[in-house]
């Protein structure tokens, strides 16, 4: 084999391995994800799952995308051997190895690029749904008074304006779910069958967000909710 083809291998093992293990990490682009996303096709950290290192970030689960990045990054290794061993024994071109080498990173690209658009599309589309309380109003906090912040930092004054707005609607959001969801894993901090029918009831919650009902706030924000049949 030439030099060249020595370094089309190892670019490619190493960039397989990293982009794999990049998407089995969870991370998307920066992007948020999509409730669709989070809550289905999800596998639990058991079994073969265990080898997974990285912490689940979706309900104490992972996504199947995740579990297939993960394994697949270290079948890279094996599977470029096996074309340099066909390069060596001259059973492929150079050109051949080049081709073999970057379809799969090709693909990989593309995955990860579908992924991302399907969950900046779903996130969007997320922020329109919304659900009511049983009876009665909600509990509208005062505006925020950016000039209180210390910081004078535009884009942070701007998120955190934002973010008030978001919480303090006339209707419930994804976000009021989201700090519901985080109120009550908070008190199953120290309780691990808590905290999984926790992650079970809120997994229900999302899927059925726009069917829910909120029967009461708690003071601790965290929802007293039913789904609406």
């Amino acid at each position: 084999m030439e030099t060249n083809d020595y370094l089309i291998l190892i670019w490619g093992m190493i960039a397989g391995f990293l982009w794999g293990q990049l998407e089995a990490s969870g991370n998307i682009g920066n992007r948020s994800y999509s409730i669709w996303y989070q809550t289905h096709f999800l596998v639990e950290k058991r079994g073969i799952c265990n080898l997974i290192y990285y912490q689940p970030k979706h309900f104490a689960r992972y996504t199947l995308y995740e579990v297939i990045s993960f394994f697949v990054s270290f079948l890279c290794v094996p599977i470029f051997v096996l074309f340099g061993i066909f390069r060596y024994v001259n059973w492929i071109s150079s050109q051949t190895l080049f081709v073999m080498v970057a379809l799969p990173l090709t693909f990989m690209f593309f995955c990860q690029f579908a992924i991302a658009i399907v969950n900046d599309i779903g996130s969007r589309k997320d922020e329109k749904k919304k659900f009511y309380l049983e009876s009665g109003e909600r509990n509208i906090a005062s505006p925020v008074d950016t000039s209180k912040i210390p910081s004078k930092d535009p884009l942070l004054l701007k998120a955190v304006k934002l973010g008030m707005e978001w919480r303090n609607q006339p209707y419930f959001t994804v976000h009021n779910l989201w700090d519901s969801y985080r109120a009550r894993m908070k008190q199953a901090r120290d309780d691990l069958e808590k905290q999984n029918q926790v992650n079970l009831d809120y997994i229900e919650y999302f899927k059925n967000m726009e069917h829910l009902v909120v029967m009461k706030e708690n003071k601790n924000g965290s929802l007293q909710l039913k789904i609406k049949k």
